[in-house]
């Protein structure tokens, strides 16, 4: 387990530019910062790099996350915690999505991602949250969404796109939603 710990350092050191700025290793340990599924203080800038946890997290089903600063989802989110069914991370900022945002994500069922500052919702962001019933986008900049923005999401049930800054929808942009 040290040596993947050490090769992921390696593989993100030669990553020092993101996005035309210096991107920051920081190594932001889950464990100083939630308690019962609760994590508060944790400021992630959109240029850095975040290595969560050495190990997985096993049996943690539902993140909260207030008090907090997070330009985007950490990559690594759903390989620290491979149990979580429920992600809320509202009013922290979050600004865009890395791709592929939600490998590993099999087991999340709810997704609150409302009063953040996101502006657009890339093509197939959501491959590998397959088993996403709900799915909260609320309160966003969105601006842009794409045919295949929710390609992936066959299970969903409930969607909340209200007070965003959407003009117009592509004509099949719900078309693979079955429910």
């Amino acid at each position: 387990m040290k040596f993947l710990f050490l090769v992921v350092c390696a593989i993100a050191a030669l990553h020092t530019r993101y996005n035309g700025h210096a991107a920051q290793l920081r190594r932001v340990w889950m464990q100083d910062h939630c308690h019962h599924g609760i994590c508060t203080g944790i400021d992630i800038g959109r240029n850095d790099y975040v290595i969560l946890s050495q190990m997985p997290i096993a049996k943690q089903l539902m993140l909260t996350f207030l008090n907090s600063s997070i330009a985007k989802i950490p990559h690594l989110m759903f390989d620290t915690f491979p149990d979580l069914q429920v992600l809320r991370m509202e009013n922290c900022s979050v600004e865009v999505f890395e791709k592929p945002q939600f490998e590993g994500a099999s087991n999340l069922m709810s997704l609150f991602l409302g009063h953040n500052l996101l502006r657009d919702i890339p093509k197939n962001i959501f491959l590998g949250a397959d088993n996403l019933h709900t799915l909260h986008l609320n309160h966003n900049q969105i601006r842009t969404l794409h045919n295949a923005s929710f390609h992936a999401l066959k299970e969903l049930q409930e969607m909340s796109l209200a007070d965003n800054q959407l003009a117009q929808l592509p004509l099949a942009v719900f078309a693979p939603l079955r429910k």
